[in-house]
């Protein structure tokens, strides 16, 4: 497909040659003759390595500003790389290739670019390769895209095909790379939901460039097809190159991996912390080196595979150098650890200073997982070595593009991830054992059991695999599987359609409704007409009722007729059409006067500016890696879900809850504009996204502002127009709803105003039960709550005793084959039961068995450790007469049930089972 599409002047007047690859089949361009494959691995080996095809050496940063300045000297605008989360996109976590800081609204038209061309050096993370970092030299998680981009209209072509392909040839030449060597690949490209041809720029094996045409969107109802998905032809030319820095350095150096070039101030680092030997200047050593990254970058073969450690013998003997075989293996093995934990430091170090915070979801999650594949990483090679150390040195390294004043909030980040990380381990062992021990031996787990396994409980399948050793279960680790987790979860972001079924429609063919309550927004009252009734529900031609949208609730009020009076119970929209549900049926063409719930109205559009106003506060005092996760506005109160990697303190809540009321007194604007995207993106940055993105090219902006700017966010909510309008602000509670993500309940206005009350009723309540007053409160309370522990403790004393004394009593027990048994009902809580079948079973051959009085009955079962009784199995068949079940150790078992009238049975049963027991014992 699109084989017109390559045939370019710049190829005929340059004499290059369309050729078709002897190994894979495709079709690529060249100007050499005798070319006669298409540069690309694996239909080529990694020739450059050793032998490097440029004339001279470039440093990544090097390469960073040869690419930049190649551009701007032929009027590209430099543009400041974006953050690596895509905080401008709702269907993407991360930024994969420069191309996505203009996709979609850029690339659809729908915005202007930021210039036209520009030129870009993007940091990306892609994880569908984690698990080949280290293995095979040449992949990474964490890259620069260089990239020039136009966007063409019919009206301001700028520049397409041919230029972008001199351009690329060009700039290769200028970094001195033979051009014989050089091989263009025609590929159809897909990505982002736009398509459109592709040149891959080859160099002795490696893919330096990828040469976009992007023309086409995906469209159900499109007339060209790909890979079974249907495009149309895009508005915009756009040209999509993108260029991998690290590779062009790599290629000009021929270091035997891309990690030799790309890393080796960390590299050395780790190497002597290790006090391993890497001695790239060594010729047999690197002779090594570059074979197997010829033989494992161009297959999935690793040192693991018996084949490739043959081949690579083979080749050494040819150059004349014998290799112990282990000891070889032994070096790539650590080799490949070293390795991957450069790359892992770097995208760590990226991730956490661009504001991911670690979690269970979205980018969290794979933040969290990359920290502890490094972790794994550290820990297999035994060694003293430091995460927090190694991301401190790449931050250090990388400056021109990392945060340096971020380092102390990462450090922080990563001391509290290592801890936890474990704890979960410890703690997810012992549930993985239990889940093994239910298995029939000889089994085989599931892959979805393993995903379960490090998704809810932090547990990696290596680890799994260790302990089903025990348990006789095989364990099949697929090699791809931290690739299949970082695409299942963002997978998760990708967009989706919206099921909007019938209604829409239905209403397709209705104008837009008139919104009134921005340009009215202290209006109660309004008239309108009915445009459209079904049933209980109109569409009317303008409105002040708001319909529930980004978290906040729709107005209720009335819509009436000449005649009649309708309770609105819920407002909705759609395609910009409002609907009201009402408890009746107005017809299409009656006039209506609708009034809104005022009082209602102004609770939530308090609580809506108050939440702007907590995330402005939350913001200041906990650090601007926060960033909103969800948002819900009541009457009575309001939340608001931060990413923070750890617990609020009271401390900050106050902190909080001052600069926010401060914010409040200071009785600052809060303005409200339309600006298109571009506009807003570069007056307030992508902060504006921290309550979604919106779709149009047209976007709402509130924000609170004077002489500085508090907050700004793309929002279509009702706000007050000054901040002393939303009254006082109270944080009520928090809550980690789950790991990164804190809960902040807050109130503002009245509803403020009675809350302290309610805490004020409280605290009188709570004195005149002391009878003493608000003031000593907090004394007489902790003189309460000491005597009451020391009153505890007089009780456990007690308790102890009467243990002693129960033990006693009971014994000696009826004597069986030498074993003394006690069979008994008590009046004892399980506390005390326990502690007097310790007291029993301390002396070898005693068994108690032991049931509560009560409603509710408990159940201990014990024996002396000499004997070899699974005590939980007999207790969880006896407990089946009572209703219930238990648990605990084979020595000692608790458990209980609901049904009373069955306790002796119960006991009967569990002697029974224990006579079993022991009978066999002596048999």
């Amino acid at each position: 497909m699109f084989e017109e599409e390559y045939k370019l002047d710049y190829f005929e007047e340059n004499g290059f040659i369309r050729k078709k690859c002897s190994e894979c089949g495709s079709h690529f361009w060249a100007l050499d003759e005798e070319m006669e494959n298409c540069q690309d691995a694996p239909c080529t080996e990694f020739d450059f390595i050793g032998d490097p095809p440029a004339d001279r050496t470039f440093s990544v940063e090097e390469m960073r500003e040869f690419f930049i300045d190649f551009f701007a000297d032929r009027d590209h605008t430099p543009l400041e790389r974006y953050p690596v989360v895509a905080r401008w996109r709702d269907d993407v976590l991360l930024v994969h290739a420069s191309i996505y800081d203009f996709q979609p609204h850029v690339t659809s038209g729908q915005v202007d670019p930021p210039a036209n061309p520009l030129v870009v050096s993007q940091p990306c993370i892609r994880l569908p390769d984690v698990d080949e970092v280290g293995r095979t030299g040449k992949h990474q998680t964490a890259f620069e895209m260089l990239g020039h981009h136009s966007f063409n209209t019919v009206d301001d072509p700028i520049y397409w095909k041919e230029e972008t392909v001199e351009y690329c040839h060009e700039m290769l030449k200028e970094m001195g790379i033979d051009e014989e060597l050089i091989a263009y690949k025609e590929h159809p490209w897909i990505g982002g939901g736009n398509a459109g041809p592709s040149l891959e720029v080859n160099v002795q094996g490696l893919e330096v460039s990828t040469l976009v045409f992007m023309n086409m969107e995906k469209d159900p109802e499109g007339e060209i097809e790909l890979e079974d998905v249907n495009y149309s032809p895009l508005d915009l030319d756009v040209v999509d190159t993108g260029y991998g820095l690290e590779r062009l350095a790599w290629v000009t150096e021929g270091a035997p991996t891309i990690y030799d070039s790309v890393y080796p101030e960390m590299i050395n680092h780790i190497v002597k912390r290790l006090d391993f030997e890497h001695p790239l200047e060594e010729e047999s050593y690197r002779r090594m080196l570059e074979e197997y990254t010829n033989l494992a970058g161009t297959s999935d073969r690793d040192y693991r595979d018996e084949s490739l450690i043959n081949d690579l013998m083979d080749r050494l003997s040819e150059y004349g150098f014998d290799m112990n075989r282990d000891l070889m293996i032994e070096r790539l093995s650590t080799l490949r650890g070293i390795y991957t934990l450069a790359d892992h430091s770097y995208t760590i170090a990226l991730m956490l200073s661009d504001g991911v915070v670690p979690s269970n979801v979205e980018e969290g999650y794979l933040a969290r997982m990359m920290i502890r594949r490094a972790l794994r990483q550290i820990n297999r090679m035994d060694r003293e070595l430091s995460l927090s150390e190694l991301v401190e040195k790449q931050m250090d390294i990388h400056s021109d593009i990392i945060d340096l004043g971020k380092k102390e909030l990462v450090f922080e980040i990563l001391d509290q991830e290592i801890e936890k990380y474990g704890f979960t381990v410890e703690k997810g062992k012992r549930m993985v054992k239990r889940e093994l021990d239910e298995m029939e031996e000889g089994g085989t787990l599931a892959i979805d059991k393993l995903i379960e396994f490090y998704d809810t409980h932090g547990i990696h399948p290596t680890i799994v695999k260790e302990l089903s050793k025990d348990f006789n279960i095989e364990v099949e680790i697929p090699k791809n599987f931290n690739a299949m987790l970082a695409e299942m979860h963002e997978s998760s972001a990708e967009e989706t359609e919206d099921d909007v079924g019938e209604e829409v429609e239905k209403k397709k063919d209705l104008p837009e409704t008139e919104p009134l309550y921005y340009n009215n927004p202290n209006a109660q009252t309004f008239d309108a007409v009915v445009i459209d009734s079904d049933e209980n529900e109109v569409v009317l031609d303008r409105t002040l009722f708001y319909p529930e949208g980004g978290g906040q609730p729709p107005d209720r009020g009335v819509l009436m007729t000449d005649d009649m009076s309708y309770s609105v119970k819920n407002v909705r929209k759609n395609d910009g059409v409002i609907i009201h549900e009402i408890d009746g049926e107005i017809s299409e063409g009656e006039t209506v006067k609708g009034r809104i719930d005022w009082e209602r109205r102004m609770a939530l559009t308090r609580h809506h500016s108050a939440t702007h106003i907590i995330m402005s506060a939350a913001r200041e005092v906990l650090g601007d890696h926060v960033w909103q996760k969800g948002a819900q506005k009541d009457v009575e109160n309001a939340r608001l879900d931060l990413s923070h990697f750890k617990r609020v303190s009271r401390k900050e809540i106050k902190e909080i809850e001052k600069i926010a009321n401060r914010i409040v007194l200071d009785d600052i604007p809060v303005r409200k504009e339309e600006l298109t995207r571009d506009e807003a993106e570069k007056r307030f940055g992508f902060k504006l996204y921290q309550g979604g993105v919106p779709e149009s090219d047209i976007i709402r902006v509130v924000h609170i502002s004077d002489v500085e700017d508090y907050d700004a966010q793309a929002c279509g909510g009702t706000h007050v127009n000054s901040t002393s309008e939303v009254g006082p602000i109270k944080v009520l509670s928090t809550q980690r709803i789950q790991d990164g993500v804190e809960r902040l309940t807050y109130s503002a206005g009245m509803a403020t105003v009675e809350h302290i009350q309610r805490q004020e009723d409280l605290l009188k309540e709570a004195s005149s039960k002391f009878n003493v007053s608000p003031e000593d409160l907090p004394d007489t309370a902790e003189r309460f709550f000491n005597e009451w522990k020391e009153r505890g403790k007089e009780i456990e004393e007690l308790k102890k005793y009467k243990s002693v004394a129960m033990a006693e009593e009971l014994l000696p027990g009826e004597s069986i084959d030498g074993v003394e048994i006690v069979v008994e009902v008590v009046d004892m809580d399980t506390k005390e039961m326990l502690s007097t079948a310790e007291r029993i079973t301390s002396e070898e051959g005693r068994v108690v068995l032991l049931a509560s009085e009560g409603e509710n009955v408990n159940l201990v079962f014990s024996r002396s450790d000499d004997l070899e009784i699974n005590m939980i199995k007999i207790l969880n068949e006896a407990a089946k007469e009572i209703n219930g079940g238990g648990g605990g150790s084979p020595k000692t078992a608790q458990g209980g049930g609901s049904k009373p009238e069955g306790r002796e049975a119960a006991l009967e049963k569990g002697r029974k089972l224990l006579l079993e027991e022991l009978s066999s014992e002596s048999k």
